[in-house]
């Protein structure tokens, strides 16, 4: 009786019936015969690159090459500059208060001025060429397409250029209303 509780508690592992392995060894042969051939041409054209042999070839999706990264910003810094540059009217007056928002401290004024700049002149240009757009869809009779208006791409980070736009137009009251000097205010 020992001996059998023994048994049962150690149990090999299950083995497949022989239907069963008949059945897959037909569909595996045809397999295994494909993969069989695909490396033997694979070890034909490895002998042809010995350069690549040093190098392991890398599997998945290619990584992108960025053409109009920003130098010295990362994309988590462009986010964060974005969404504190939402929050002031007339933003590129207000850059230490962005760069303090949004934790960029560390970073010289005239780079913060300079991702501004570029932020809103491509935001600007961005949304005529989009309203110019739209005009033309009108003529033709086509339908406006999607109501969030234009998006542009700063280094990896997508950007709403129409939130943008609406945020500086509807902050700079609030921004000629509140003084400059912080004895004013």
């Amino acid at each position: 009786e020992r001996q059998k509780e023994l048994e049962e508690i150690y149990m090999l592992p299950r083995i497949r019936s022989s239907t069963k392995k008949a059945q897959t060894n037909d569909s595996d042969s045809d397999t295994e015969s494909k993969r069989q051939a695909q490396r033997s041409s694979a070890s034909e054209s490895e002998t042809d690159d010995s350069d690549d042999d040093k190098k392991p070839k890398r599997r998945g999706r290619p990584r992108s090459v960025r053409k109009d990264l920003v130098e010295g910003f990362t994309d988590a810094e462009i986010r964060r500059f974005i969404k504190a540059y939402k929050k002031f009217g007339l933003p590129l007056e207000r850059l230490e208060c962005i760069a303090r928002d949004a934790e960029l401290v560390d970073k010289s004024v005239a780079d913060l001025k300079r991702l501004g700049e570029l932020i809103h002149n491509s935001c600007v240009s961005a949304m005529q060429e989009y309203e110019e757009q739209l005009k033309e869809n009108a003529s033709e009779g086509k339908g406006p397409g999607k109501k969030r208006g234009p998006t542009i791409k700063i280094s990896g980070v997508q950007v709403n250029v129409k939130s943008i736009i609406q945020h500086e137009e509807e902050f700079e009251m609030l921004h000629k209303s509140i003084p400059v000097d912080p004895e004013e205010k």
